[in-house]
C-alpha cells in the first residue's frame, strides 16, 4: 500500500479494528508538510468531523482569556466557558444508548455506581496550543525520528511530538512521554484515597519536574534523558519527607535511574522497585509507578498496537474541577469523584492496546489507552488482569493552561472495581496556587546530591 495512502486511513479511522505493529521509519517531507494544514501543527486532524460534535482546529487557547481576572503564573485558572451547560446528561439509564463514545471503564463505572455516577456532556473546545519553537521541531521530527531497532525506544528526536503521524503503538505511546508541558514544571498538590465505605486519607506532594526534551535551543546537548522528577511526601505524617527522584531515558538500552530518601534510615539509597508494576506507596498500592500521569516509565513489557481512532467523551477543559472555591469534600466523594464538577467534551482520540509481551511479567495482562489527538495526552486508560476481567479505570482531566500555552493533565483518578476503592491525585482546590512553569533549576538540584542535600533539612 502506497505509504501516504496508509497514513490518510489511519488518520481517518474511527473505531477502526486495525492492528499495526512494528518499527516504522521516519515520514516523508509530502508528509510532514500536511503539519499546519490539513493536520494541526501536532499531528490531529485540522477539520471537524461531519456532525458538526467536533470544531476544526483554529489555533487553540494560546493566551489568558481577558477580563476574567487572571493574574499570571499560579494563579488558579478563570473558566472560560463557565457559561455553557451540558448539552446532554448519560446516565445508568441511558448510557447504552451512547456506548459507542464511552470506553470499556466509563460503562463499567455506570454498572457499578448506577445511582450516583453520570457524565454532563458540554460543548467540545479543541483548546491545544504549544510555542511555534514547538511546532517547528514537530516537523523537524516527522522527518527525522525513529523508533530504536528494538521498537522501544527513541532516537533523532528533540523538542516535539516525536511522531506527528503515527504508524504504530509505541510512536503514540512515545507521543504521550515526550509530549509538550513546558520546559519544568514546580507545583504542591493534595492527593485522596478513598475508601468503599467512603473513608478519605489525604496526602500532599512538593514536585519538581524537569522536561529535559524540551530545553529550548539545546538539541546538540540533549542527553537522552528526557524527564527528571522530584517528588517529597508532606502528608501523611507517617511518610512526611520521603523523597524521590527519578529519571527516564529515551534508549532503551537504560533503565530508570531512581533513587529514595526516608527519613527514618536519614540516607539516600537507590530504588530499583520504582517503575513498571511496583506498587506507588503514594496511592497505597492503588496503582503502579508505571500509572502515573496515567503512564510513565518504560515502555518494554507490553507489544504496543494501534487500533485506530476513535470519537469518545473525556474529561477535556476541566476548569470547573480546579475551581478555588470548592472544597475537597465538594469534590471527593464516595465510589468516584463528584460528577457534578467535571466536564466532558466529544474529542478524537488514538485507541492503543497495550497486551503483554511474551516472556514478561506485569500484574496487568491488557491495557488500553485513549489519547487525546491534538496533545497526545492520555485520557483515559482501561487496565486488565491476567484473566481478561477489567480490573482497574483510569481516568484524566486535561486542561488548557492558557499561560504556558498548552492542553496538559491537571488530574488523575485510578478507580479499583473489585475493591471500590479509589485513588486521585493533584487535587489543588485548597491550594493557594498552581503549577508554575518556569526555567529549570541548575543540574544539580535534580541530582543525587542535591536529595542528598534536601535531605538534610
Amino acid at each position: 500500500m502506497n505509504k501516504n495512502i496508509k497514513k490518510t486511513l489511519i488518520s481517518l479511522a474511527l473505531s477502526s479494528s486495525l492492528v499495526i505493529t512494528g518499527t516504522a521509519l521516519a515520514a516523508s517531507q509530502a508528509d510532514a508538510d500536511r503539519l499546519g494544514k490539513d493536520l494541526t501543527p501536532t499531528g490531529g486532524e485540522m477539520a471537524g468531523n461531519a456532525e458538526g460534535t467536533i470544531p476544526a482546529w483554529t489555533g487553540g487557547l494560546s493566551t489568558p482569556p481577558a477580563n476574567l481576572g487572571y493574574t499570571g503564573p499560579g494563579d488558579h485558572h478563570p473558566d472560560p466557558f463557565a457559561d455553557e451547560t451540558p448539552i446532554l446528561t448519560i446516565t445508568a439509564a441511558n448510557y447504552q444508548e451512547h456506548a459507542d463514545k464511552l470506553t470499556a471503564g466509563q460503562k463499567a463505572l455506570f454498572a457499578k455506581y448506577p445511582d450516583t455516577y453520570k457524565m454532563n456532556i458540554y460543548p467540545t473546545h479543541r483548546t491545544h496550543a504549544a510555542p511555534d519553537w514547538v511546532y517547528n521541531n514537530i516537523k523537524s521530527n516527522a522527518v527525522n525520528a525513529s523508533l530504536t531497532p528494538s521498537g522501544l525506544g527513541v532516537e533523532n528526536a528533540y523538542g516535539g511530538t516525536p511522531f506527528p503521524l503515527p504508524e504504530n503503538g509505541a510512536e503514540v505511546i512515545w507521543n504521550h512521554l515526550l509530549r509538550w508541558q513546558g520546559q519544568a514544571t514546580e507545583y504542591l498538590n493534595d492527593t485522596a484515597l478513598v475508601q468503599a465505605n467512603g473513608s478519605v486519607t489525604m496526602g500532599g506532594e512538593d514536585n519538581y519536574e524537569k522536561h529535559n526534551f524540551y530545553q529550548q535551543g539545546e538539541r546538540d546537548e540533549f542527553k537522552g534523558e528526557f524527564y527528571t522528577l522530584v517528588n517529597e511526601i508532606l502528608a501523611p505524617t507517617s511518610r512526611k519527607g520521603e523523597t524521590l527522584l527519578f529519571i527516564d531515558p529515551v534508549d532503551d538500552k537504560l533503565d530508570r535511574k531512581a533513587w529514595i530518601y526516608i527519613p527514618g534510615a536519614r540516607r539516600v539509597r537507590r530504588a530499583p522497585n520504582v517503575g513498571y508494576d511496583g506498587p506507588d506507596g503514594v496511592s497505597s498500592g492503588t496503582r503502579t509507578y508505571n500509572d502515573n500521569f496515567m503512564f510513565s516509565g518504560a515502555i518494554d513489557r507490553f507489544d504496543w498496537n494501534l487500533v485506530g481512532k476513535k470519537e469518545i467523551y473525556i474529561p477535556y477543559n476541566t476548569y470547573k474541577f480546579d475551581n478555588p472555591e470548592l472544597k475537597y469534600t465538594d469534590i471527593v466523594t464516595p465510589g468516584h469523584l463528584n460528577p457534578e464538577h467535571i466536564r466532558y467534551e466529544l474529542h478524537r482520540v488514538w485507541v492503543v492496546d497495550a497486551t503483554l509481551a511474551e516472556g514478561k511479567r506485569h500484574v496487568y495482562g491488557k491495557r488500553t489507552f485513549y489519547f487525546d489527538e491534538d496533545s497526545w495526552v492520555a485520557a483515559a486508560q482501561d487496565s486488565y488482569d491476567n484473566r481478561g476481567e477489567l480490573w482497574r479505570v483510569h481516568e484524566g482531566n486535561l486542561k488548557a493552561a492558557y499561560e504556558l500555552p498548552g492542553v496538559v493533565l491537571r488530574n488523575y483518578t485510578t478507580y479499583d472495581l473489585n475493591s471500590g476503592v479509589y485513588h486521585t491525585s493533584m487535587l489543588m482546590n485548597e491550594l493557594k496556587t498552581l503549577p508554575i512553569f518556569t526555567t529549570p533549576r541548575k543540574d544539580s538540584f535534580y541530582s543525587v546530591s542535591g536529595l542528598r542535600k534536601r535531605s538534610k533539612r
